[in-house]
């Protein structure tokens, strides 16, 4: 009898270590990330001369997308980088076509890179309906279509 108090009680506190230790480190794993809830604002670097106003850009409506497709270089671990200061979309001037790497500097260009991937998702988000709804038959209502977010200049940015 006391073998088996004794087993019970080792079972019991292993069981007891291991759970404080998960709840520990989940604890600490959920206080490394910080996402940034609702909106902010999407500004150009300091360096650079915005022609139109910033973008409020609302992340809590991409919640659905994985985080890479906008953070493509993102190790899911380390805090997430500004890719304007991560010598990743860093250019604060547009390429000359005649520029030599005129391809590879068009996307370090911040305003090229924010552009092409939000735009650029927003109408693969709108083809994607597009052909979804031809293949619906007309009384299908129950289809719900995907938002698609803005793909104009005054769509993002708010006259001033």
């Amino acid at each position: 009898m006391r073998m088996h108090n004794f087993r019970v009680a080792c079972i019991l506190t292993i069981i007891l270590v291991l759970g404080l230790s998960w709840t520990v480190s989940s604890t600490e794993a959920a206080e490394d990330v910080c996402i940034p809830m609702g909106s902010f604002q999407v500004i150009p670097p300091k360096a650079a001369t915005a022609k139109r106003a910033s973008v409020d850009f609302p992340h809590s409506r991409h919640f659905d997308f994985s985080c890479r497709s906008c953070h493509h270089t993102w190790d899911y671990e380390n805090p997430i980088q500004n890719c304007t200061t991560a010598s990743c979309h860093d250019l604060v001037e547009a390429p000359k076509s005649s520029d030599k790497d005129f391809k590879k500097l068009s996307i370090r260009y911040f305003k090229n890179a924010f552009h092409q991937n939000c735009i650029g998702c927003h109408k693969e988000i709108r083809q994607a309906n597009l052909e979804a709804e031809k293949k619906l038959r007309l009384t299908d209502k129950e289809t719900k279509m995907s938002k698609t977010g803005p793909i104009s200049c005054a769509g993002c940015h708010p006259s001033e």
